[in-house]
C-alpha cells in the first residue's frame, strides 16, 4: 500500500507519540526529500499506522489535520475532555523538537507552570493500577517477589502474561472437579 503524505499529514505523524521504530526510520528517510512524500506500507504496518492515527491524529477528507479543540456541541473522539490551550500546544511542539535533556527539562517546567496557571484538571491520584486475585485454586499471579506484570485486568499485554503463567493449585484440582460434578447433578454442597 502506498500513502501520499501532505505536509500537514507528515508533520502530524512526525509529532505523534508512540510511533513504532519502523515509522520513525521511514519518516527520517522521507524528511530529506521534498513533498509530497510517499510512504510504502506492508499490511501489518498499515494496521499499525491506522491505530497510531486513531490515537493521535484526525484528518479531514482532503488530508488536512483537524484541530482537536472542539466546542461542546461537536463530537471530539480524540480530545473527549475538550481541553485546548495554544500555549501548551506550542510548548509540547517545542518539547518534541528539543534535542538535549536540559532543553526538555526547561520546557517541561514551562508545561507544569502552564498547567498550574490554568488548572485544566485536578489530579486526584497518580493513575494507579490495581487488581485482586485468590490463590485458592490457581497459582502464578504476580506478587512482590515476582512482579512480572501489572495485575490490572485491562492492562495489555500484562493480562496475557498473567494468564499464561497461571496454573491450577495442585490440591484444588480434585475439589474443583468434585464441585463441578455436584453442580452438574444439581446437588449443593
Amino acid at each position: 500500500m502506498k500513502l501520499t503524505l501532505t505536509p500537514e499529514m507528515f508533520a502530524a505523524l512526525d509529532r505523534a507519540t508512540d510511533k513504532p521504530d519502523w515509522l520513525i526510520e521511514r519518516l527520517a528517510d522521507l524528511k530529506s526529500g521534498a513533498a509530497p512524500w510517499v510512504l510504502t506500507l506492508k499490511n501489518e504496518e498499515s494496521t499499525a499506522l491506522e491505530e497510531l492515527c486513531a490515537m493521535n491524529i484526525r484528518f479531514d477528507e482532503a488530508g488536512n489535520v483537524l484541530a482537536e479543540h472542539k466546542p461542546l456541541d461537536e463530537l471530539s473522539p480524540g480530545n473527549w475532555h475538550r481541553f485546548g490551550d495554544h500555549q501548551a500546544d506550542e510548548l509540547l511542539a517545542q518539547l518534541e523538537r528539543a534535542e538535549t535533556p536540559a532543553q526538555q527539562r526547561a520546557i517541561a517546567v514551562g508545561l507544569e507552570r502552564r498547567f498550574a496557571e490554568i488548572a485544566p484538571a485536578i489530579p486526584l491520584f497518580a493513575n494507579p493500577l490495581w487488581g485482586e486475585f485468590s490463590t485458592a485454586r490457581f497459582v502464578g499471579f504476580p506478587d512482590a517477589a515476582h512482579p512480572f506484570a501489572r495485575l490490572s485486568p485491562h492492562a495489555e499485554p500484562d493480562a496475557l502474561l498473567i494468564l499464561t503463567a497461571l496454573a491450577p493449585r495442585p490440591s484444588s484440582v480434585p475439589s474443583v472437579l468434585s464441585e463441578a460434578r455436584r453442580e452438574a447433578k444439581g446437588e449443593s454442597k
